[in-house]
């Protein structure tokens, strides 16, 4: 059985000013302190600390105002609310009005906040693109903005974005060996440690040549000094659309494959050394059909590879060196020809994928080939997930948020079992762009969901949501 969490919150005046607010509960939980005042009216509820304790007092408030506080506790990925109290402050007394919740509490899936990229302290005005998480903090995120020129070039600069306000420049892509990069294929990204560097790095593949199909070349950037890594030689254009990376010794390499942009060239996979100019490219087969990499398979450099069938790629010699071990059953969703990304855990690979009618959520093991698929919604009813979907593991089941669900304005947020069967229940939705149904990137930040969509006429936002799903 769950374990309820009853949160009975009680207040008083500590001091002339300060009020000590003490509640009570079954068991030890991570408890939040939301609140607000009167003045100015409309005012919504706040997050004002979060505590272990089972007390917590507030630096000296303003006389004559009504403050109202509750408190939020979690247990695993439920939250559970007290009672709501009001108080008011005045000539060094604090008078209780009442113990009872004065309005419902915020719904289980609510929005946090709203920032507009262009509202930063350092203006983001171009159009914005691989939105991805931070490894080292879950609420910081990297993205490219893109600048197209005059003469059909595009310039990039990276930033690294902590909510709600703080940006910070971290590189600016000024060539990346040819003009009129596309910027629709930027969105392969890869973060990983570098034992070489000692620095996380990240990396795109950009798609460069006029109509965009001329070369592929990565770029990945050392997160701790901003230098920026050109790969020199070139692969023929391909449609680059999935990115991971391995170590070899203290070696961190980046990579990716697909399919010729035009023609019936051959499918190449690249290679690149974090942090250097070496690159190296091989065809893997002429006329592929097939996106290229699919899965990393348990040994590092090994990759699940579809081509015109399932087969498996060596990174470090860059071959096809045996058919498939095993392939799951059910194939990516394609979204204007991008797949969406695949997670990893251990053995365990997770993904979007669509069957005959219906989408599911999918968890293979590529060692043992087990796979496990649920229903996530019919083809028919839903659009496809966003580029960065969010996933929250726990010992056996995983919380999942995603877009851009039926009409592209929403997010919607489920609890997947995976072991032993999968199921997926409590799913919740939100719109959170009504305007133009954009959604792009969902990440989960335990307890919370950023999700990257387009606002009407302000451009890029990113809104904070709290993922409350049993």
């Amino acid at each position: 059985m769950a374990v309820e969490l009853n949160i009975v919150l009680s207040a008083e005046l500590s001091g002339r000013k300060a009020i000590r607010l003490s509640w009570t509960a079954e068991q030890n939980a991570n408890f939040e302190v939301f609140w607000k005042s009167d003045v100015p009216a409309g005012q919504a509820f706040a997050l004002l600390a979060s505590t272990n304790a089972f007390e917590y007092t507030t630096a000296d408030l303003e006389s004559t105002k009504t403050y109202s506080f509750y408190i939020r506790g979690w247990i695993g990925d439920q939250f559970y609310y007290s009672n709501t109290v009001e108080l008011f402050v005045s000539c060094g007394k604090g008078v209780v009005l009442t113990a009872e919740a004065p309005d419902s509490p915020p719904c289980q899936l609510a929005v946090v906040g709203r920032c507009k990229m262009a509202d930063m302290s350092n203006p983001v005005t171009g159009a914005v693109t691989n939105f991805t998480q931070d490894p080292t903090d879950q609420n910081s995120f990297y993205f490219l903005e893109g600048f197209a020129g005059g003469g059909g070039e595009t310039d990039y600069r990276l930033w690294k974005f902590t909510w709600p306000v703080t940006s910070t420049l971290i590189a600016t892509i000024i060539d990346t060996g040819v003009i009129a990069q596309n910027f629709l294929y930027t969105n392969v990204t890869e973060i990983a440690y570098n034992p070489a560097s000692g620095a996380y790095h990240i990396a795109f593949a950009f798609a460069n040549g006029s109509p965009f199909v001329e070369e592929t070349v990565i770029i990945d950037v050392n997160l701790s000094t901003g230098v920026i890594s050109k790969m020199t030689t070139h692969a023929p254009g391909i449609n680059a659309t999935i990115m991971w990376s391995y170590v070899s010794g203290i070696n961190l390499y980046f990579c990716c494959s697909g399919p010729p942009l035009t023609g019936a060239a051959a499918a190449y996979s690249i290679k690149k050394l974090a942090g250097a100019a070496t690159g190296d490219t091989a065809g893997m087969e002429t006329g592929s059909t097939g996106h290229g990499f699919y899965a990393p398979l348990s040994t590092a450099g090994d990759f699940l590879y579809i081509g015109s069938n399932w087969k498996k790629i060596s990174m470090p010699s860059l071959a096809i060196v045996t058919p498939a071990p095993a392939s799951p059953s059910l194939v990516n969703i394609f979204g204007g020809g991008i797949p969406m990304q695949t997670k990893k855990l251990g053995d365990w690979r997770f993904r979007f994928a669509n069957g005959g009618t219906d989408r599911y959520f999918s968890a293979w093991n590529c060692s043992t080939d087990e796979e496990r698929n649920t229903i996530v919604q019919a083809i028919a009813d839903g659009s496809v997930t966003s580029y960065n979907w969010g996933l929250y593991h726990k010992a056996n089941y995983s919380v999942m948020a995603y877009g851009l669900g039926k009409d592209g304005t929403r997010v919607y947020v489920s609890k997947m079992i995976y072991l032993i069967s999968a199921v997926l229940y409590g799913t919740r939705s939100l719109v959170i762009d009504g305007i133009y149904g954009n959604v792009q990137d969902c990440h989960f930040a335990y307890p919370y969901v950023y999700v990257l969509h387009i606002l009407g006429d302000n451009g890029p936002c990113v809104t904070k949501i709290c993922n409350g799903v049993a």
